[in-house]
This record gives structure tokens, sequence and C-alpha cells, in this order.
């Protein structure tokens, strides 16, 4: 891995996207994943960051997606545990 810093960025709409963008483009980054509850989303925004940064992403920079899980979907033993 370059050496930099490795951010994660929650959410891949219009903030995370340009919070990404500033990240990549400013913060001397090695790693930055964007996360986010609609894996094709963050796909998404992936691209458009290589699209937009295009050779001025720094060589041997680590950009990926991940999937995050939303509160509602907790595990079935976690919701109303405890509660009657």
């Amino acid at each position: 891995m370059a050496n930099g810093y490795s951010y994660l960025v929650l959410g891949s709409g219009k903030q995370g996207l340009a919070a990404a963008y500033d990240l990549l483009k400013y913060g001397n980054t090695a790693q930055l994943t964007l996360a986010d509850g609609d894996l094709g989303a963050a796909r998404a925004a992936v691209l458009r960051l290589r699209k937009l940064l295009g050779s001025k992403l720094r060589k041997g920079v680590s950009l990926s997606a991940q999937p995050t899980r939303r509160p509602h979907e907790r595990s079935p033993d976690r919701l109303g545990a405890g509660t009657e």
C-alpha cells in the first residue's frame, strides 16, 4: 500500500462523493472506501471519482465500494430483546 491515510466515507450521495473527491485530491490518501446501503450507488460513485480525477488520481491509491446495513436491518434477535 502507498504511504498516506486510509479513509472511510459513509454514504455515496452528493455529499459523500464531494467528501471523497476532496480526500482523494487533497488528503494524502492511500486508501478510500465508500460505504453505502446501496452497493450499486457506491460503485457508481467510485466510477465517477475515477472519471473526475483521471490521471490526477495518485498511483497506488486503493479506491473501493462496500455495502452497509441500514439501522432497520438489525438482526432479529436484537429487535425487542428484553422488552414485552
